[in-house]
């Protein structure tokens, strides 16, 4: 498995402000890349500690491949904890993938990632936003 940055990649922090805050990464296959499956691409990395309060995946272009791609969301503890092998044809412009029921308010730590990772066959168009809702732990 090869990990590569995204070109959208953003540095999620909250500061000192107790505040929530939301982030959008975005994988967008024209700019990324070809998506081979197996791979995993950064979307986000945390710095400081921050508290996952909500995450939503929308595809705002398609995502096409060979009719068997899967796509699957996560971060550096739980490569799936947002999104477990969605496949393509679930994620069509304009439609909100299907979040995990684990995905309860969690403390990410500093240096973790955001990922995405491509499964069972290439991806060959795309573009998908992950919104992040998030603040930082240390503040109630």
């Amino acid at each position: 498995m090869t990990v590569f940055i995204a070109k959208g990649h953003k540095t999620i922090s909250a500061g000192f402000t107790g505040e929530s805050k939301r982030v959008g990464l975005v994988y967008d296959f024209a700019k990324d890349g070809g998506a081979y499956s197996g791979n995993s691409w950064v979307l986000g990395t945390i710095s400081g500690n921050v508290l996952i309060e909500k995450v939503y995946v929308r595809a705002t272009t398609s995502v096409v491949g060979s009719g068997s791609s899967t796509v699957s969301i996560g971060n550096t503890d739980a490569g799936t904890k947002y999104v477990s092998a969605e496949g393509e044809g679930d994620l069509e412009a304009n439609e909100v993938a299907a979040i995990e029921t684990t995905v309860v308010p969690h403390v990410l730590t500093d240096g973790k990632q955001i990922i995405m990772t491509i499964g069972t066959a290439n991806l060959t168009a795309g573009v998908l936003v992950v919104e992040v809702q998030y603040k930082d732990a240390r503040v109630g």
